[in-house]
């Protein structure tokens, strides 16, 4: 996987080493560009991301990988990828450059954000023979200016943008954050089709938002956005992106009257990524995004736990009553096993007695004989297990029944249930 600087530089040497097991090279332009700003962080504003697409080292960088696994006889023998088409709902945008930048490069194989998206690329593989693209290549492989190509990949993407691009280019890598940030620590949700600035439907996973969060951080280093900047970009954002998820029932919004929870967290997350992306370890964002989805998901559990009180009588749940709820859980999970084990007993029964009754190949009644045991042996486990769980449920229901608050406890009257089942 060619997608850091360090690896790009010494790819030759990085196949030289596993040469005996190299099945697959590739360029990821998502992950190598947000390498890429953080290896280069210091050395001055970035360009905006259109123009870092364009710049010398993106160009010797995806020619480099081609040459060098040419090069080093990948042809016939293994893979050589090209980075992923990230707008899964323009499948006609894709087939109509993919070729381009993929199989008329000597690659022969891509990324692509889905099945369709697969089905349609495999047809580029038709109309270009890529062993003929190969062939030429090769012969370009022995030729090829490697030191002139050094110098492009090692020429970090910096420069001056003027006024108008700037704040375009916040608003849209701070909208893409909150699009991303804001499920991944809602919902748990990471790969998948965010809204961008416009409206137009991106894969978004955390490569996509390291390029973004590093770039913001890049840009406030060297003064070319202010904090204030960055402030009000946020909160404009983050209106924009709720109400692109107005529709989701389970979305929380970051902001406005409607923000809590979930959504506060979601924010504080995104603006975090931002505030922390000079001492983030190479610029990854998954510290933070588990952190914070750690934190959603206790804010979502702590309703939860108000409701059980509640339904537990509004009462705290003392030791005595916590054993016999644990306890009837087991009790009742393993009357469940019980029930369970004898429908499938019965069935593989009936099942080998019909392949008996029919004639069945001996091989095959061995087979039926052996499933309906290991039935027989998890009925008689579970049957085994009941009564010891049934005398400590009971023990433990006696020996709370002289409290009249235990009693009271809808835990309590559960147990009791459960004990009367058969």
């Amino acid at each position: 996987m060619d997608e850091e600087r360090r690896t790009t530089v010494n790819l030759d040497a990085c196949i030289g080493l596993a040469k005996e097991r190299c099945c697959f090279i590739n360029t990821g332009f998502l992950d190598r560009t947000g390498d890429e700003i953080h290896t280069s962080m210091r050395l001055g504003p970035m360009l905006t991301k259109g123009l870092i697409k364009q710049a010398a080292w993106r160009t010797s960088y995806e020619a480099w990988n081609v040459l060098l696994g040419l090069k080093n006889g990948l042809a016939g023998q293994a893979q050589i990828g090209k980075g992923m088409w990230d707008q899964p709902a323009n499948m006609k945008g894709m087939y109509d450059t993919k070729a381009a930048s993929s199989t008329t490069t000597g690659a022969t194989t891509a990324w692509v954000p889905s099945p369709v998206g697969a089905t349609l690329h495999a047809l580029h593989y038709h109309e270009v023979s890529v062993a003929a693209t190969q062939a030429t290549k090769s012969s370009d492989a022995a030729d090829a200016d490697y030191d002139a190509m050094l110098l492009d990949i090692v020429t970090p993407p910096v420069g001056a943008c003027d006024a108008d691009a700037v704040a375009s280019e916040l608003q849209n890598q701070v909208q893409g954050i909150l699009g991303y940030v804001a499920r991944w620590v809602q919902f748990g949700v990471g790969c998948s089709t965010v809204m961008d600035v416009n409206d137009i439907g991106r894969m978004e996973d955390r490569a996509t938002l390291r390029i973004s969060a590093q770039h913001v951080a890049n840009w406030k280093l060297h003064g070319i956005v202010s904090e204030a900047q960055i402030n009000t970009v946020f909160g404009e954002m983050a209106r924009k992106v709720d109400a692109q998820n107005a529709s989701d029932s389970r979305y929380t919004p970051m902001v406005g009257r409607e923000a809590g929870g979930k959504g506060v967290i979601a924010f504080t997350a995104a603006r975090e990524l931002v505030a922390e992306g000079l001492t983030a370890p190479n610029g990854y964002t998954e510290g933070v995004l588990c952190k914070y989805r750690l934190e959603a998901k206790a804010a979502e559990k702590a309703p939860k736990r108000k409701m059980k009180l509640k339904a537990r009588g509004g009462a705290k749940e003392t030791a005595e009553l916590k054993a016999i709820r644990i306890s009837t859980g087991i009790v009742k999970r393993t009357l469940k096993d019980i029930q369970y084990d004898v429908k499938e007993c019965t069935r593989e029964s009936e099942k080998l007695a019909k392949m008996q009754a029919d004639g069945a190949e001996a091989h095959d009644v061995s087979k039926q004989e052996e499933i309906l045991a290991e039935c027989t042996t998890s009925l008689e486990r579970s049957q085994a297990q009941i009564g010891g769980a049934k005398s400590e449920l009971t023990a433990l229901v006696e020996a709370s029944a002289g409290d009249a608050e235990a009693t009271a406890s809808p835990i309590y009257t559960a147990a009791v249930a459960v004990l009367a089942m058969e």
